[in-house]
C-alpha cells in the first residue's frame, strides 16, 4: 500500500463517511485513493474556503470532519475556514499536498524553491492544536492517530497534516507500521468544588441561574445537562452558541442573554444572585464591555476545560473551576440527585418577565412592503420539523433566528460564533447535510452569500436537500447601522449606492439550478415559506427587509454627559426601557 492509500483506511476505520475537497495536483495520490474507496465519499467544493468550513460543519453534527486541499494557494485558501474552527473549539483535520520534499525549501534562507510552494505549516501553526508535515513514510499512521487524537482531546480544535507528493505515494508495509501512545493525562478531581457548588445552591441562593455552554455539546455532555436541567429546575439561560442545548418549549428555558441576546433573559442575569456556568467562555461579545457592570449582585461559578477562558477574560469568576466536563458533569449530576429545588418565586418573576417583554412584539412590526426579520424567524419555526438543521450567517439573519426562532426538540442549530466570517454558511450547511443526511435550512444575508456562492454549484448540481433564505436588506446591515449611527449617515461600501449590489436573486438561482422563490411582504409569509419549503429540490427564497432594519433589542452604547462613549448593563437595552421600570425589576428581584 501507499501512504495515501493508508490515509484512506484510517479515515474509514474513523468512520468518516465524507470528505471535503478540491482537486489539484499537489493531492494526486491522495485523490486517487479517495476515488477507489467503498465507504468514503468524496464532496467537490469549488474553493478551498468552503472544503474546511464545510469539514467544520460535518464536525458539528459527526464529530470530526476532514478536508484534502492541494498546496500553495490551495492550502492557504483552506486557513481561513480553519480559523472559524479553532475559534469555535471544533476537532476536524485538514489534509494538504506539498512539492516533493527535495524541493521543499530552507525557509530561513529562500523564500520558494518548488512550484507554488509556501511555508504553509507556519501560517496554519497559530490557529491549530497541531500541524506536522511528514517527512518519513513510516510515521503516517503515527501522525494521523497523534493528530486526531489532539483534536477531540481536551478542548477540541482543527488539526493539519502536510503530505508532500514524493511521501503520498511512498510504498509502506500497513502491517510494520508504528502506532501512537497518549501520554498518561493526569484526570482532576471534581469532588471538592462540587461540594462548594451544593453547598452554594442550598445555603446561599434565593434567585440562582444555570448557563449551558457550547463546551456541554462539544464534550459530548449533552444528555448529562438535560439531567442537570431537570434535577436543578432553576431560570436557564443559553450564549448564541448554545441554543440548541435546549429546546423552547422547557419550561426550565428562559432564553439567550448576551449584547444581543433577549431582553427577558439579560433582566434576569442580570438580577440572579448565582450564577453556574458550564462550558460557556464568557468573552465580551456575551458580557458586554462594561464588565464591571454585569450580574454585579451574583456568586459566579465559571466551569471551563481551559484555564485561559477563566482567567483571561476581563470577567472573573468568584469561583472558577478548571474541569473537564466529560467527568465534571456525570459526577455534578450524581451528587445532586437528592437535591431538591424551592425557587417557585423566582420562577414565577422571570416568567412575568418573559411574558412582558416578549422578543417578537407586533407594535416592532415595518409596514407591509417589507417583511419584519423577527416574525418571519418566528413563522419559520412554526413551519420546520423536529430534527432539522438550521445554520445562520453573522448579522440581521443571524441575530434574530437567535431571539426569535423557538427551537424544538432534536433540532440543530449552527453558527460561527466567535469568528463570525462572512460567507461561512452556505458551505457549513453543506457539511451538516452530509453529516445527517437530513434537510438543511440555510439562513443568509445578500452580502454573506456573495462570499461563497459558488458553493450554490455544490448544491443545485447535487440536487441536495438543502433550502436557503435570504435576507435581502439591499447591502451589509450591520455596517450601514455603524455609519449611521456614528458617522452622521455617510455611507460607505455598505449599499448600492456606496458601490455595493446585490445580482438578481432569481437568475443566481437559475445558474446554479435552483429552485427559486420571493417573498416581500407579511400578507403572505406564512403561506409562502411552507410552499417553499414543500417544494421538491434545493431553492433559494428571496426575503425583502427593510434596508433600515436592524437588531432590537440590542445592548449599545451612548453618550453620557462628557461627550463620551459608555456602555449600559445588559438589562438596560436598546430601545432603553424608563429608568424607572429598570429599578422597579431590580426591588421585584430582591424582594423574593
Amino acid at each position: 500500500m501507499n501512504v495515501s492509500d493508508i490515509v484512506i483506511k484510517f479515515l474509514e476505520d474513523s468512520r468518516i463517511t465524507h470528505v471535503f475537497t478540491l482537486s489539484g495536483g499537489g493531492i494526486m495520490y491522495l485523490l486517487d485513493s479517495l476515488g477507489k474507496s467503498e465507504r468514503i465519499s468524496y464532496v467537490c467544493n469549488y474553493h478551498e474556503q468552503a472544503c474546511a468550513i464545510a469539514a467544520d460543519g460535518y464536525s458539528r453534527m459527526n464529530g470530526f470532519g476532514v478536508c484534502f486541499v492541494t498546496f500553495g494557494p490551495g492550502a492557504v485558501n483552506a486557513l481561513s475556514g480553519v480559523v472559524g474552527a479553532w475559534y469555535d473549539s471544533i476537532p476536524l483535520m485538514v489534509i494538504s499536498g506539498q512539492v516533493r520534499s527535495s524541493l521543499i525549501a530552507d525557509y530561513t534562507k529562500v523564500r520558494q524553491v518548488g512550484p507554488q510552494e509556501g511555508n504553509v505549516l507556519e501560517m496554519v501553526k497559530p490557529v491549530t492544536k497541531y500541524a506536522v508535515s511528514i517527512r518519513d513514510p513510516k510515521e503516517i499512521l503515527v501522525e494521523l492517530e497523534k493528530a486526531s487524537y489532539l483534536a477531540r482531546s481536551g478542548r477540541p480544535g482543527p488539526v493539519w497534516i502536510e503530505l508532500p507528493l514524493d511521501i503520498q505515494s511512498a510504498e509502506v508495509d500497513s502491517e510494520k507500521l508504528p502506532h501512537w501512545k497518549p501520554h498518561n493525562i493526569e484526570e482532576d478531581n471534581p469532588s471538592d468544588s462540587i461540594d462548594e457548588i451544593i453547598r452554594l445552591l442550598r445555603t446561599k441562593s434565593k434567585r440562582p441561574i444555570l448557563i449551558l455552554g457550547n463546551g456541554l455539546r462539544l464534550s459530548g455532555t449533552f444528555d448529562q445537562a438535560q439531567r442537570l436541567v431537570a434535577i436543578l429546575k432553576i431560570p436557564t439561560l443559553i450564549p448564541f452558541t448554545g441554543k440548541d442545548l435546549i429546546e423552547e418549549n422547557n419550561k426550565y428555558n428562559f432564553g439567550l442573554f448576551g449584547t444581543s441576546g433577549q431582553r427577558h433573559a439579560n433582566i434576569i442575569l442580570q438580577n440572579a444572585d448565582l450564577i453556574l456556568g458550564l462550558g460557556v467562555g464568557f468573552s465580551v461579545a456575551k458580557t458586554g464591555f462594561a464588565t464591571d457592570k454585569f450580574a454585579v449582585g451574583a456568586f459566579k461559578i465559571f466551569v471551563d476545560i481551559d484555564p485561559g477562558q477563566l482567567t483571561e477574560h476581563p470577567l472573573k469568576a468568584d469561583l472558577p473551576i478548571t474541569a473537564d466536563l466529560r467527568r465534571f458533569m456525570p459526577a455534578l449530576c450524581s451528587a445532586l440527585e437528592d437535591y431538591r429545588s424551592n425557587h417557585e418565586k423566582w420562577l414565577n418573576l422571570c416568567q412575568d418577565w418573559k411574558i412582558k417583554y416578549p422578543t417578537v412584539n407586533p407594535v416592532q412590526k415595518l409596514d407591509d412592503s417589507f417583511v419584519d426579520a423577527y416574525s418571519f424567524m418566528k413563522a419559520l419555526s412554526d413551519e420546520l420539523e423536529e430534527g432539522d438543521v438550521i445554520v445562520t450567517g453573522n448579522g440581521l439573519d443571524c441575530v434574530t433566528f437567535y431571539q426569535a426562532y423557538e427551537l424544538k426538540k432534536h433540532q440543530r442549530s449552527v453558527l460561527n460564533g466567535n469568528w463570525g466570517s462572512m460567507g461561512w454558511d452556505l458551505p457549513s450547511a453543506i457539511g451538516a447535510h452530509y453529516a445527517t443526511g437530513k434537510r438543511a435550512f440555510c439562513v443568509t444575508g445578500d452580502g454573506s452569500l456573495m462570499l461563497n456562492c459558488q458553493e450554490l454549484l455544490t448544491i443545485g448540481a447535487n440536487r441536495l436537500p438543502i433550502k436557503i433564505f435570504v435576507f435581502n436588506n439591499e447591502g451589509y446591515g450591520s455596517i450601514k447601522a455603524t455609519q449611521k449611527s456614528f458617522f452622521n449617515g455617510r455611507l460607505v461600501g455598505s449599499d448600492s449606492t456606496s458601490n455595493v449590489y446585490n445580482p438578481d436573486m432569481q437568475l443566481l438561482a437559475a445558474a446554479f439550478f435552483l429552485n427559486f422563490s420571493r417573498i416581500e411582504s407579511q400578507r403572505d409569509m406564512q403561506t409562502s415559506i411552507k410552499s417553499f419549503i414543500d417544494t421538491d429540490g434545493p431553492g433559494i427564497c428571496e426575503i425583502k427587509i427593510s434596508p433600515d432594519q436592524w437588531i432590537s433589542p440590542k445592548a449599545t452604547s451612548f453618550r453620557n454627559d462628557k461627550g463620551q462613549l459608555e456602555s449600559k448593563p445588559l438589562d438596560d437595552m436598546f430601545p432603553f426601557l424608563p429608568f424607572e421600570e429598570i429599578e422597579a425589576n431590580r426591588r421585584r428581584a430582591v424582594q423574593i
